[in-house]
């Protein structure tokens, strides 16, 4: 990033390459003194020509960034942005396609179609060159993970049965659970960088599942004691395991979330919360997420070596949209009880920072001639150089009170992606 007196020198006539050493001195002074006064966060809006929507995927530790566009005629494109570059991410002779997936070497997986009369089949985009991915003799597949290895972990359907497929080094492995079980291909997979997957199992003679871990040619089933269904969410490059479990016969019913390490289930129950849904994971083992005490209904928590803390920034409520990296670095935004401002906060675990968005965030103006326009800033993920991802989002509520009282019709106008360095 350039010094601020290089970022801003043209604001004054000729530059402060032509001023006395005195004044350059003075400056940087000042700078150094009150660097709040001056707006030196990084940002770039993500905004090709000739598309009116965009919206973040994902990003690496590297900075570079996936998500998708949309133009006029709102039709979707996904994307790649390394460099200030721009890339279309659509393999030849496909019509479409959705990347998913980017690890720290810029490769990317997703999922698309040739046309309208094709099935789904995924792929890899490596070095500037497309690999699809469909096991051979399958009807179709569908990309659930990819690790830094550019190992790629999905499931898909060889015309009678629903298997698992691992994509490495340019060879499948394809996995059937033992029985009684069967791969549950409506819940999500998950892979670390060692190749360890995990997802749900569903058993052949009832609708109940079970979580798994996969890892050398064998499955592990987990359900935590007492429960009836679980299934898994994450795996971290550490082996451990977050489930979602429930008891009874309904296996969509999930209402309890564990821990799995080295064969033990820790439970995850904040003191005073009697909901909770973790939103967001890292390899440094700390979890964020949102919960409730019957009262407050969207309290905001990280969770980190057992102990459980509220993430409450001095002087912010409404803590929205958060986000959270491998070193334990939260990123989110609240709203300033003083001033009503949209502020964004960092939480490295001890302190709390807290400033105000970029000007080129605040730039994007809602339409105030109108009531119920509305901005509104949606964090998608931090990498571990601190760089955040997200949009911004213009939109017209009508609240209509019906069917409940918080109803009404919600109207987009505009939403501009983002990548910025707060701090």
């Amino acid at each position: 990033m350039a010094l601020p007196f290089m970022q801003y020198k043209n604001r004054f006539k000729g530059g402060l390459d032509r001023k006395p050493l005195l004044f350059k001195i003075l400056y940087v002074l000042i700078w150094l003194s009150c660097a709040s006064c001056i707006d030196d966060k990084y940002i770039e809006l993500l905004n090709p020509p000739g598309f009116i929507f965009s919206r973040p995927v994902g990003i690496n530790n590297k900075g570079d960034v996936i998500g998708v566009w949309f133009n006029r005629i709102n039709r979707e494109t996904s994307f790649l942005y390394r460099d200030g570059k721009y890339t279309r991410l659509l393999p030849p002779g496909w019509k479409w396609a959705e990347a998913l997936y980017i690890n720290d070497n810029g490769e990317v997986a997703g999922n698309g179609y040739v046309d309208d009369t094709t099935s789904s089949k995924g792929f890899l985009y490596s070095n500037g060159q497309y690999t699809e991915l469909l096991p051979p003799g399958w009807n179709w597949a569908t990309t659930n993970g990819l690790n830094d290895n550019g190992e790629v972990v999905g499931f898909g359907e060889d015309g009678t049965t629903i298997k698992l497929f691992l994509y490495s080094n340019g060879q499948y492995a394809e996995f059937l659970p033992p029985l009684p079980y069967f791969l549950h291909f409506r819940k999500p997979l998950d892979i670390n960088n060692h190749g360890t997957v995990v997802g749900t199992l569903g058993y052949a003679n009832d609708e109940r599942r079970t979580a798994f871990i996969y890892k050398d040619g064998a499955y592990t089933a987990l359900l935590p004691p007492g429960s009836d269904n679980a299934s898994a969410l994450h795996i971290d490059d550490n082996g451990v395991v977050l489930i979602q479990s429930g008891t009874g016969p309904d296996p969509d019913v999930l209402d309890k979330y564990y821990i799995y390490r080295d064969g033990e289930y820790i439970e995850l129950r904040p003191p005073g919360l009697s909901y909770l849904r973790p939103t967001n994971f890292s390899d440094s083992g700390a979890i964020i997420g949102q919960g409730s005490d019957g009262i407050n209904p969207d309290i905001k928590f990280i969770y980190k070596d057992g102990e459980f803390a509220v993430l409450s920034p001095p002087g912010l409520r409404d803590i929205r949209y958060t986000a959270i990296n491998d070193n334990g670095m939260v990123f989110g935004w609240g709203l300033d009880d003083r001033t009503q401002n949209d502020k964004w906060f960092i939480f490295n675990g001890k302190d709390y920072t807290v400033s105000m968005p970029p000007q080129a965030l605040k730039s994007i103006k809602t339409n105030s001639t109108y009531k119920g326009f509305h901005r509104w800033y949606v964090i998608m993920g931090i990498n571990n150089s601190e760089e955040i991802i997200g949009y911004v989002e213009n939109y017209l509520y009508i609240p209509l009170g019906w069917p409940s009282p918080i109803s009404g019709l919600r109207f987009t106008f505009k939403q501009r992606s983002f990548i910025a360095a707060p701090y």
